[in-house]
């Protein structure tokens, strides 16, 4: 995990890269691409969607996955897929979830079910609901952006409207 960024919040989540306490790694390249892009669960690119705060498409620059203006918007597009999950499709537990948002012919699946099961106390057959979506989404963004956000910042973006 990469605890070592230290981030300037504005309002709106908007970050200040000026300051990192890692010995020199003072640009926006060293963070992963999930921090890069504003899009802490890495949410791949459909043009069928046109998310609320994603970057013009004449100013992405990451052609496989989702650009958000701010962080703010990563997370509320976050919750947004999670919903849909559970609404649409009728996925409601960490491992219906991993099994649709990271399938097995690109990741290993089950070692991220296990982890995440792990992390957030929650079996991975559980029906989750309310509270355990913030709780997931917080987990899922150490494993995919290797930073932990306050579950804060995940509570105010998933209310932007």
């Amino acid at each position: 995990m990469k605890d070592y960024y230290l981030f300037k919040w504005d309002v709106l989540g908007s970050r200040d890269f000026t300051e990192t306490i890692n010995k020199g790694m003072e640009n926006k390249k060293a963070l992963s691409r999930g921090l890069r892009n504003n899009n802490p669960l890495n949410i791949r690119n459909s043009f069928s969607n046109k998310w609320l705060g994603e970057v013009k498409i004449s100013q992405k620059k990451d052609s496989d996955f989702e650009e958000f203006i701010n962080i703010r918007y990563g997370f509320r597009a976050a919750y947004k897929v999670l919903m849909t999950y559970r609404t649409e499709y009728n996925i409601k537990t960490i491992d219906g979830i991993i099994r649709r948002f990271s399938p097995t012919n690109e990741n290993n699946t089950e070692g991220i079910i296990t982890k995440l099961s792990n992390m957030t106390g929650i079996e991975k057959h559980k029906v989750i609901s309310g509270y355990d979506y913030i709780n997931l989404i917080h987990k899922m963004t150490i494993i995919e952006s290797g930073y932990k956000f306050p579950i804060s910042l995940i509570e105010e973006s998933i209310l932007i409207k």
